[in-house]
């Protein structure tokens, strides 16, 4: 994988989305703001993993936000990792 990280929710981070044509973004539950920026700038969201030190009421919240899949903080890359592979697998 091609991995760009950005901590916070800037106009050069959406521009790098942009440029870069990201397929898939990992970002926090807590950070609403950078997928509404995202929706207005390009009219749509890349497909999205939200990951969330909240209860199981944070998963109504990523859901909303079009999440296509909610990781609970602590996690291992290796749980990365595997919803990765499983989002970025072509459909058998």
């Amino acid at each position: 994988y091609d991995v760009f990280v950005e901590n916070r929710a800037s106009a050069k981070t959406i521009e790098l989305v942009i440029e870069k044509k990201i397929d898939i973004i990992v970002c926090d539950v807590v950070m609403p703001e950078f997928i509404t920026l995202l929706k207005a700038r390009m009219g749509r969201v890349p497909p999205t993993i939200f990951i969330s030190a909240y209860d199981v009421l944070e998963v109504k919240r990523a859901k909303e936000l079009g999440a296509l899949s909610l990781i609970q903080k602590p996690f291992n890359f290796r749980d990365l990792l595997d919803t990765l592979k499983h989002l970025t697998e072509p459909s058998k």
